[in-house]
């Protein structure tokens, strides 16, 4: 319910999925998420990105770890 003003609820299955950047190339293996597949607004966080302190409650925030596996979605 917390991620519906973002539209992050629909994206809740892809926890734990590999996130493919735009013109990069799917894993051969295993499940991923293509970039292209998100609908704008939306910010990709990586592990130690240094960010902005706006606020915008209908932008998707897609938090990666270090192999780009989403482990977070919120909005804001």
């Amino acid at each position: 319910e917390m991620l519906v003003n973002c539209r992050g609820h629909v994206l809740v299955p892809a926890l734990g999925m590999v996130f493919v950047y735009n013109g990069q190339e799917p894993p051969a293996a295993g499940q991923y998420l293509k970039e292209d597949k998100l609908a704008p607004p939306y910010r990709i966080l990586r592990p130690g990105a240094v960010t902005s302190r706006e606020m915008s409650p209908t932008r998707l925030n897609v938090e990666l770890d270090n192999q780009n596996h989403i482990i977070g979605l919120f909005c804001g």
